[in-house]
């Protein structure tokens, strides 16, 4: 039984010597593969090559044979698993992206398959789509990864039309794919903001968010990012807002009518303690003494559809009333304007294409119809009360 074991043993480890020792390719074998033309065996086999044997001739073959296999690839409509597994060979050999040709090049590859990624439509495209990403995202990763522009916003993109589940599997990566991809001159300012939005909503560390808002980001994509910023802010959630605050905030570029906005949308909808609250009371506090601003902000609101009014229908009616007290002594105009459009929708005055604009106004009045200035509320009383 030991004899047995022991000619077991000895046949397995010839077996191994074998199939590892005699199966490694020489220089001489690699001359031979790039004289037939048979680069994606060459460059599998570039690693058999022993380190101290890796002279400017094994450089030369593996560079050579990656600069013609990526031409290849690039003139073919489809890639097959044989060629994807040859890309991530190459990301071994660092040294063949010195070349910027090439590696633009292999960037382009990259990212042109991770877009057909986006377009899989079957049963089940959204597992299907990630299983495409996961296989390139993986040679992204082991590649030099900040020379990848293109393949960065590729990824970037397809992420931003998935679902949140296959978001949240990046979501860690996305401070890494954002650093390159804002430095690139011919950014998409849209895919850079919603994946900054993403990051701001996971709260995964938004110490790192901040020093990610502030790093240095090309001109170009700096400029368009702002752009979209300014003309989004105004219309915006109050969720969407926040993260724009945060960017504006980050740079520099706060003005009052962003401060104005957001915090008084804060109070009127989301009046939570935090840090934010108090900026809110504080900011509701300095509208009390400048008509004009108060003037800009109503004109504002008025677009809102529905009108914010969550602020209403707090639960701790001791706590509402404290900060509609504080609100109507400082902002009257608004709540004014407020019952007003509420009174026209339910007397059938104007026209609302999207329902009642102001939600929270009926159930409002019925519980305190103290709170109103007195013609609105004889106003309102004949509508509601009698």
């Amino acid at each position: 039984m030991i004899l047995l074991k022991l000619f077991y043993f000895i046949l397995l480890c010839a077996i191994f010597l074998s199939n590892g020792f005699s199966a490694r390719y020489t220089l001489k074998d690699l001359n031979a593969l790039s004289k037939a033309k048979e680069y994606q065996e060459l460059i599998a086999h570039g690693n058999d090559i022993r380190p101290s044997k890796r002279n400017e001739q094994w450089k030369g073959l593996i560079s050579n044979s990656a600069g013609q296999f990526l031409i290849k690839v690039e003139n073919q409509k489809t890639i097959n698993p044989n060629e994807i597994k040859t890309l991530e060979y190459l990301t071994i050999f660092k040294f063949i992206f010195r070349d910027s040709s090439r590696t633009e090049l292999f960037d382009k590859i990259l990212s042109r398959e991770i877009q057909k990624c986006a377009l899989i439509q079957s049963l089940n495209s959204e597992n299907s789509k990630e299983q495409c990403l996961s296989s390139y995202f993986n040679i992204w990763s082991l590649s030099p990864k900040t020379k990848f522009y293109k393949t960065a916003e590729a990824i970037l993109a397809i992420l931003d039309e998935s679902s949140y589940f296959t978001r949240s599997n990046y979501i860690g990566n996305l401070f890494e794919l954002l650093k390159i991809s804002t430095n690139s001159q011919e950014c998409s300012a849209k895919l850079n903001l919603n994946a900054l939005r993403s990051l701001y909503h996971s709260k995964k560390d938004n110490k790192d968010l901040e020093l990610l808002l502030k790093q240095k980001i090309s001109s170009p994509c700096y400029q368009r990012m702002k752009n979209l910023v300014y003309r989004d802010f105004f219309q915006s959630s109050l969720s969407n807002m926040g993260f724009y605050f945060k960017f504006l905030e980050s740079r520099g570029l706060l003005e009052n009518g962003h401060q104005d906005l957001y915090y008084t949308l804060f109070y009127l909808q989301s009046p939570h303690n935090s840090g934010n609250l108090n900026k809110s009371w504080n900011l509701i506090s300095v509208l009390g003494k400048n008509f004009e601003r108060r003037n800009r902000l109503l004109q504002i609101l008025r677009l809102r559809d529905p009108l914010p009014g969550k602020i209403l229908k707090l639960g701790n009616k001791k706590r509402r009333d404290i900060l509609l007290g504080h609100f109507n002594f400082n902002f009257p105009e608004y709540f004014e304007n407020y019952f007003k459009t509420c009174s026209n929708y339910y007397s059938g005055k104007g026209t609302f294409p999207n329902g009642n604009p102001t939600i929270e106004c009926m159930k409002f009045i019925r519980e305190k119809e103290n709170f109103l200035p007195k013609k609105k509320k004889e106003l309102i009383s004949k509508l509601f009360l009698n």
